[in-house]
């Protein structure tokens, strides 16, 4: 049988990893991916080709994030989230993304999200479920 695909109502998701000014997204295919598949949300990079060394990660393109306008930013990164959390509402294109416009920018810890947790797997699941549901309670 087909995948139908993630629900018409389920947010639509950026995840991105790295420093502030130098991004990636997460693919659907990577662990991160399936966590927020299983939490309901919806990545909005099924459409873009995976990093040839950096398997589930993909080169990330503003453009087409502006497009897919994601209501939901989670951010894996190296360094401090003051820094990127700053960086991410003065640049203009970023700034213009409904999910930095209603601060709905969720900060990960890379042990959690950019590897496996090992016994940890509930508490890396519950933070993305928390998420998720907070902006469909936020959407009319």
């Amino acid at each position: 049988a087909d995948d139908p695909g993630p629900p018409t109502d389920a947010p639509r998701v950026l995840a991105v990893f790295g420093t502030p000014h130098a991004f990636y997204a997460f693919l659907p295919s990577s662990y991160l991916g399936d966590l927020v598949a299983r939490a309901g949300g919806a990545l909005i990079t099924d459409d873009m080709d995976s990093h040839k060394v950096f398997r589930g990660l993909a080169p990330l393109s503003m453009e087409s994030v502006m497009e897919k306008d994601p209501e939901l930013l989670r951010v894996v990164f190296h360094g401090p989230e003051d820094a990127a959390r700053q960086m991410l509402k003065a640049d203009p294109l970023w700034a213009g993304l409904a999910a930095v416009e209603n601060d709905q920018m969720v900060f990960l810890k890379d042990d959690l999200y950019a590897m496996r947790p090992g016994s940890e797997i509930g508490r890396a699941m519950d933070g993305i479920r928390e998420a998720v549901r907070s902006v469909k309670a936020a959407t009319p």
